[in-house]
C-alpha cells in the first residue's frame, strides 16, 4: 500500500484532466475509470458523450472506441465531421428529394479520414455482433482493436447503451440482478487492463418517469414552467439501479424537457457520482446542472455557452475560445 501512496505523491497517479470548458472541469474532469451514464430517451447524451470522446481525443492525439447501438453509423460521423469544421454540413427543406450540402465531395473525404483517426465506431453491422450480441462479445472485438495498436494508442471507450445487449447465458444465472454483477466487474477488469476511460450508458426504467414536478412546487427551468413533467433522474432510476449506482466510479444523468417549445433545445446534465473528490471533481447542485446544447451554426455542443471542441482546437493553437454571443443559440441569461 505504502507503493501506491507514494507512487500518487510522485505524481505516477494522474488527476482528472481539463476538457476546456469550465463547468466540466470543475465538476466531471477526464478520468481514466469506470464511469456510468443514464439519461431519458431524446435528452442527446449520446451524442454529447460521443463529442465528449472526440473532443478529448483531439487534445490528447489519442483514440476512442464507441460501440453505438442508436442512430446510423453515416449520421454520427457526420455530426463530428461537421463539428470538426466548425459549420453546418448540410440542409435539408421540405419537399425536396436532396439536402443542399454547403460543403465539397473533397471535405468529406477530408473530414472523414481526420476524424475517423480518432473516432472508432463499432454498430449493430458488426459480423460478430450480428451472431452473438453481447457485452462480452464487444469487449473482445474492442481489445483486439486495441491490441493492434502501439500500446497507449487508445484512451477511451464508449458503450450506448448497455440494454441492446443480450444476457450471456454463461454468466449470473441467478437472472439480470447477478448478471449484472459479473458483467459490471468484466468491463471494470477491461477498463483497469487497458487503463482507459470507460463510459457506459444505462437507460431508466418505466417507473422513473412517473417522478413528476407537481403543481404545488410550481417549479420553473430558465424561467418556463415544468409542473406536470418528468423530473431529471439519477443513476438509481437505472435498470437494475442499486447495482449499476453501486458500481460507478463517476455518473452523469442527461435530461430534456422535449414537450417544452422554449426549452426543448437544451439538454440538462447532473453530475451525480464522483468516487474520488481529491483527483478532481464534484456532484452539480441539483439546482444548477450543466446546460448543453448543440451551436445550430457550428453543430458543436455548447456547456454553459463555452464551445467544447472549439476550446479544444483553440488550445491547440494557443488561442483563446469567446463564448457564443450576440446569437439565438445563447442561453437567455
Amino acid at each position: 500500500m505504502i507503493d501506491d501512496l507514494l507512487d500518487f505523491f510522485d505524481g505516477n497517479i494522474s488527476v482528472g484532466q481539463p476538457w476546456g470548458v469550465k463547468d466540466l472541469d470543475q465538476h466531471y474532469p477526464f478520468k481514466k475509470n469506470y464511469s456510468i451514464h443514464c439519461g431519458i430517451p431524446g435528452s442527446g447524451k449520446t451524442d454529447i458523450l460521443l463529442s465528449m470522446h472526440f473532443s478529448q481525443a483531439v487534445r490528447n492525439d489519442k483514440k476512442c472506441i464507441a460501440f453505438l447501438d442508436e442512430g446510423s453509423k453515416r449520421m454520427h460521423y457526420l455530426r463530428l465531421i461537421g463539428q470538426w469544421y466548425g459549420k453546418r454540413l448540410f440542409t435539408i427543406y421540405p419537399f425536396r428529394e436532396k439536402a443542399e450540402w454547403h460543403v465539397s465531395r473533397d471535405e468529406i473525404i477530408k473530414g472523414y479520414e481526420i476524424v475517423s483517426n480518432y473516432i472508432k465506431i463499432i454498430d449493430n453491422e458488426n459480423e460478430t455482433l450480428l451472431k452473438n450480441k453481447t457485452i462480452s462479445a464487444v469487449l473482445n472485438i474492442m481489445q483486439s482493436m486495441i491490441d493492434r495498436e502501439v500500446p497507449g494508442t487508445y484512451q477511451s471507450v464508449l458503450i450506448d447503451p448497455k440494454n441492446a445487449f443480450s444476457a450471456d447465458s454463461s454468466k449470473g444465472t441467478n437472472g439480470w440482478y447477478e448478471y449484472d454483477k459479473v458483467i459490471f466487474a468484466e468491463m471494470r477488469e477491461f477498463q483497469a487492463k487497458n487503463e482507459i476511460k470507460f463510459d457506459l450508458v444505462v437507460h431508466p426504467t418505466k417507473k422513473a418517469f412517473d417522478n413528476k414536478h407537481l403543481a404545488k412546487d410550481n417549479e420553473k427551468v430558465m424561467g418556463v414552467s415544468v409542473v406536470g413533467y418528468t423530473k431529471p433522474i439519477f443513476l438509481v432510476d437505472a435498470e437494475n439501479g442499486p447495482v449499476v449506482d453501486a458500481r460507478a466510479d463517476d455518473s452523469m444523468t442527461f435530461h430534456r424537457y422535449k414537450n417544452l417549445a422554449d426549452i426543448a433545445q437544451y439538454t440538462f446534465a447532473h453530475v451525480r457520482k464522483i468516487k474520488e473528490e481529491e483527483t478532481g471533481g464534484k456532484p452539480t447542485d441539483e439546482a444548477q446542472p450543466i446546460v448543453i446544447y448543440k451551436d445550430s451554426r457550428t453543430w458543436r455542443w455548447m456547456f454553459n455557452n463555452m464551445d467544447l471542441l472549439g476550446s479544444v482546437k483553440a488550445s491547440i493553437k494557443g488561442e483563446e475560445v469567446q463564448a457564443a454571443q450576440n446569437s439565438d443559440d445563447s442561453l437567455p441569461f
